[in-house]
Protein backbone atom coordinates (compact mmCIF):
# COMPACT_ATOMS: atom_id res chain seq x y z
CA UNK A 1 0.00 0.00 0.00
CA UNK A 2 1.58 3.73 -0.82
CA UNK A 3 0.76 6.40 0.98
CA UNK A 4 -0.02 9.28 -0.92
CA UNK A 5 2.74 12.52 0.06
CA UNK A 6 1.43 15.78 -0.43
CA UNK A 7 2.65 18.40 -3.11
CA UNK A 8 5.38 20.38 -1.31
CA UNK A 9 5.10 23.07 -3.86
CA UNK A 10 1.12 23.19 -3.14
CA UNK A 11 1.78 23.69 0.46
CA UNK A 12 4.06 26.62 -0.03
CA UNK A 13 2.45 28.30 -2.41
CA UNK A 14 -1.25 28.02 -0.19
CA UNK A 15 0.58 29.03 2.77
CA UNK A 16 1.89 32.08 1.18
CA UNK A 17 -1.10 33.25 -0.27
CA UNK A 18 -2.59 32.94 3.12
CA UNK A 19 -0.23 35.01 5.13
CA UNK A 20 -0.33 37.81 2.23
CA UNK A 21 -4.26 38.12 2.36
CA UNK A 22 -3.37 38.08 5.93
CA UNK A 23 -1.04 41.26 5.62
CA UNK A 24 -3.12 42.69 3.18
CA UNK A 25 -6.69 42.57 6.02
CA UNK A 26 -3.96 43.71 8.57
CA UNK A 27 -2.07 46.52 6.69
CA UNK A 28 -4.52 49.27 7.76
CA UNK A 29 -4.85 48.66 11.10
CA UNK A 30 -1.02 48.36 11.65
CA UNK A 31 -0.76 51.82 10.52
CA UNK A 32 -3.54 53.32 12.85
CA UNK A 33 -1.64 51.36 15.86
CA UNK A 34 2.10 52.72 14.37
CA UNK A 35 1.00 56.19 13.99
CA UNK A 36 -0.54 56.23 17.50
CA UNK A 37 2.55 54.13 18.95
CA UNK A 38 4.87 57.26 17.12
CA UNK A 39 2.65 60.18 18.39
CA UNK A 40 4.28 62.21 20.86
CA UNK A 41 2.04 62.71 23.87
CA UNK A 42 4.25 65.10 26.49
CA UNK A 43 6.65 67.69 24.66
CA UNK A 44 8.04 70.07 27.15
CA UNK A 45 9.59 72.19 24.31
CA UNK A 46 5.75 73.29 23.57
CA UNK A 47 4.16 73.08 26.78
CA UNK A 48 4.85 76.03 29.97
CA UNK A 49 3.27 74.06 33.02
CA UNK A 50 5.21 73.01 36.18
CA UNK A 51 6.09 69.69 34.99
CA UNK A 52 7.67 70.49 31.84
CA UNK A 53 9.57 73.09 33.44
CA UNK A 54 10.76 69.91 36.02
CA UNK A 55 11.29 67.87 32.96
CA UNK A 56 13.66 70.41 31.03
CA UNK A 57 15.77 71.23 34.47
CA UNK A 58 15.71 68.22 36.39
CA UNK A 59 14.94 64.76 34.09
CA UNK A 60 15.71 62.33 37.09
CA UNK A 61 13.08 64.09 39.98
CA UNK A 62 10.39 64.06 36.75
CA UNK A 63 10.90 60.50 36.13
CA UNK A 64 10.90 59.84 39.54
CA UNK A 65 7.34 61.93 40.25
CA UNK A 66 5.79 60.44 36.66
CA UNK A 67 6.64 56.77 37.90
CA UNK A 68 5.75 57.12 41.39
CA UNK A 69 2.65 58.86 40.32
CA UNK A 70 1.50 55.62 37.94
CA UNK A 71 2.51 53.39 40.59
CA UNK A 72 -0.13 54.90 43.11
CA UNK A 73 -3.12 54.77 40.67
CA UNK A 74 -1.98 50.98 39.87
CA UNK A 75 -2.35 50.55 43.50
CA UNK A 76 -5.14 52.22 44.37
CA UNK A 77 -6.72 51.03 41.29
CA UNK A 78 -6.34 47.22 42.10
CA UNK A 79 -7.33 48.26 45.93
CA UNK A 80 -10.88 49.04 44.77
CA UNK A 81 -10.82 46.30 42.20
CA UNK A 82 -10.13 43.75 44.74
CA UNK A 83 -12.50 45.56 47.28
CA UNK A 84 -15.19 45.00 44.54
CA UNK A 85 -14.29 41.53 44.25
CA UNK A 86 -14.93 40.90 47.56
CA UNK A 87 -17.81 42.99 48.25
CA UNK A 88 -19.81 42.49 44.84
CA UNK A 89 -23.10 44.15 45.50
CA UNK A 90 -22.17 45.77 49.10
CA UNK A 91 -19.07 47.57 47.16
CA UNK A 92 -18.78 51.20 48.13
CA UNK A 93 -16.11 52.63 45.85
CA UNK A 94 -13.39 54.44 47.79
CA UNK A 95 -14.68 53.72 51.03
CA UNK A 96 -12.38 52.01 53.57
CA UNK A 97 -13.52 48.71 54.99
CA UNK A 98 -12.27 49.00 58.45
CA UNK A 99 -8.91 47.80 58.40
CA UNK A 100 -9.61 44.38 57.69
CA UNK A 101 -9.24 43.27 54.27
CA UNK A 102 -9.86 39.30 55.19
Amino acid sequence: MQLLQPDPEVEIDSAHTNNRRQENNNEGNELDIDSLFDTQLFDPDKSDSWFANLVKNDYTTAEGLHAGFIIAVGVILSQEALRFEKYGSGYVPFHGSGGRLF
